[in-house]
Parts: structure tokens; C-alpha cells; sequence
């Protein structure tokens, strides 16, 4: 491309002895390290300056390392500072929290706040904490609370409407006086119950590890903060989504956004909900209705015709 900035892909495909997707694939990818960018004027991109564009990655990378060493000592300063103060007490647990290490424990956990609470549940649910074969009795323990007055308010994701199981256990919570909406992808399980306990996971990529309960009252305060934040823009569960004045539905506004910013399919697959063969199918018709030719110039495209 540097050599010959006039050439399309067919003619790059051809000079190089490979396709005209693995020349798409190869824009993407170069598109990513931010050494594409559009061509002023034209639905067209064009190559960076290698000075420019490979001096900027080489500048970033620097960056990174200098985030992660400048993380990694504040990190073990704050180890040896807990060390110095609690390495002798055995025994002492915070007031804050304490951790719920591994699925069973979570669960557990999770079905004990549930029939203990009182007045309030909110939560942030990209999948049911508890196993398959529990979540009936789990819905069970929702419902005796909601006939108890419990007002309780769930987040889902949009995917879960495509679950015929799911699906007609939330109908049943819905039926029962649950507040559920949805939202195209959510960050992470999150649980408050009666404004004093709070479940998140110990480690968001694996929820599987388990959780941590929390305690503090402005950590509280925080979550509560986020998720009526999340709630103001989701979609009741009774209601369709009817899209937008584009004809864009929320979901594709959502993957757009995570297409322009670069996410691998896998990506957005995790955060969707999706299968990666869905993202695939719901990508490929996007680029169609852009008139796209590659994901670099979908965003580009999405961008210039006000999509984003």
C-alpha cells in the first residue's frame, strides 16, 4: 500500500498471491495498530507513515509497560504496608467484606441472602449465578420474597430473550411482581440486597472463582449509583425493541460501537452473549447495509453516515 497508494484490495490481493479476504483481514488488523486511516474525501483509507504510525505503536507500547511497572510497585507497596501492619494477626478479618471462594460457595451464599432479605434486590445478571439444575428453586426463593413485599429489579442481557427456558422463568418472576429489563451487555455480576451486602466477582473474566461480599456503605452507595445508571436506559422485558430512526436495533448500535473500537469477534461474542457464529452473521449484515468491505471501513462508514 505504501508502494502503491492507489491500489484497491483486488489489486493488492493479486500483487501478493492471496485473497481478497485475507486482504480484508490484513486491513483490519492494520487498522487495530492504528496504521490505516480514512482517505480525506473518500470512502478510501490510506497507510500511515510508517515514521509516524510504527513510532506512535513502538511510544504506546512504552507507555504500557511504564502503566504496569508504576502498577506493579504501587502494588507491592501496598503488600508490604499490610504485611507490616496485619502479618502478625492471624486472625483479623475486615469489616468490608469477605471473599466466597468458588461457584458452590456463591451459590450457596446467594440462596441465603435471597430468603433472608428484606426490602430490596437489585441486580446485575449476565448469567444466573446458580447452577442449571437449581434455578428453579432459585426462582422459587424469588417469588416467597416478592409475597413478602421484596422489591426486586434485575438486569439481563438481550441474548437471555432468545432462551426459551430463561425466558419463561423470568415470564413466571415478571407474572410474580419482578421488575426485569435488558440491556445489550452488561460488565459483570452484581447483587445488592436490603442496601447492605453486595456480591461481585472476584475476578470478572472468571465468575467461576467466586465473589466477593461487601459491606461498606459508600461501596454500596457506588453500586447502587451504577446500576440505576444502567436501568434509566434498558428495555422493560415486556417491551420490543423497535429500534432506532436508522433502523438500527440496540444490539447493533451495541456492536457497532464495539466494531469501531476494534473488538475481535470473540470479544464481542463474550460480551453480547452471543456465539461467535451470530456476531459473525450480525457483522457481515451490517457491512452489507454500509456497503462496507471490510470491519475497518464499517466503522468508518457507520461513523460518516451518523450510525455512531
Amino acid at each position: 500500500m505504501l508502494e502503491h497508494p492507489g491500489w484497491d484490495v483486488e489489486q493488492l490481493a493479486s500483487s501478493m498471491d492471496c485473497s481478497e479476504l485475507e486482504v480484508h483481514r490484513a486491513l483490519d488488523a492494520l487498522a487495530d495498530l492504528q496504521l490505516l486511516a480514512p482517505r480525506a474525501g473518500t470512502a478510501g483509507i490510506t497507510p500511515v507513515s510508517p515514521d509516524v504510525g510504527l513510532t506512535a505503536l513502538l511510544s504506546q507500547n512504552e507507555r504500557e509497560l511504564e502503566v504496569r511497572r508504576r502498577l506493579h510497585d504501587e502494588a507491592q507497596a501496598a503488600v508490604q504496608r499490610l504485611q507490616n501492619r496485619f502479618g502478625r494477626h492471624e486472625d483479623y478479618a475486615p469489616d468490608s467484606g469477605s471473599q466466597l471462594i468458588g461457584e458452590e460457595a456463591l451459590h450457596a451464599r446467594w440462596d441465603e441472602l435471597v430468603e433472608a432479605m428484606s426490602t430490596e434486590c437489585l441486580s446485575f445478571l449476565p448469567e444466573d449465578p446458580r447452577p442449571a439444575g437449581t434455578a428453579a428453586a432459585g426462582a422459587a426463593l424469588e417469588v416467597a420474597a416478592l409475597e413478602r413485599g421484596v422489591a426486586i429489579r434485575t438486569l439481563h442481557q438481550e441474548c437471555v430473550r432468545n432462551d426459551g427456558a430463561a425466558s419463561q422463568r423470568i415470564g413466571m418472576l415478571v407474572d410474580a411482581g419482578e421488575e426485569v429489563r435488558t440491556v445489550p451487555s452488561l460488565p459483570h455480576l452484581l447483587i445488592i440486597i436490603d442496601r447492605e451486602f453486595a456480591l461481585v466477582p472476584i475476578e470478572p473474566e472468571d465468575p467461576r472463582q467466586g465473589a466477593l461480599e461487601l459491606h461498606s456503605p459508600g461501596v454500596i452507595a457506588a453500586l447502587r449509583g451504577l446500576f440505576e445508571h444502567v436501568w434509566k436506559e434498558a428495555l422493560p422485558w415486556d417491551e420490543e425493541d423497535q429500534g432506532d430512526g436508522r433502523g438500527l436495533s440496540r444490539r447493533e448500535r451495541e456492536l457497532l460501537h464495539l466494531l469501531a473500537s476494534g473488538w475481535t469477534d470473540q470479544a464481542i461474542s463474550r460480551s453480547l452473549g452471543l456465539s461467535v457464529r451470530t456476531v459473525r452473521r450480525d457483522v457481515s449484515g451490517l457491512m452489507g447495509r454500509l456497503g462496507a468491505r471490510s470491519r475497518f471501513e464499517a466503522g468508518a462508514l457507520a461513523v460518516r453516515a451518523g450510525w455512531l
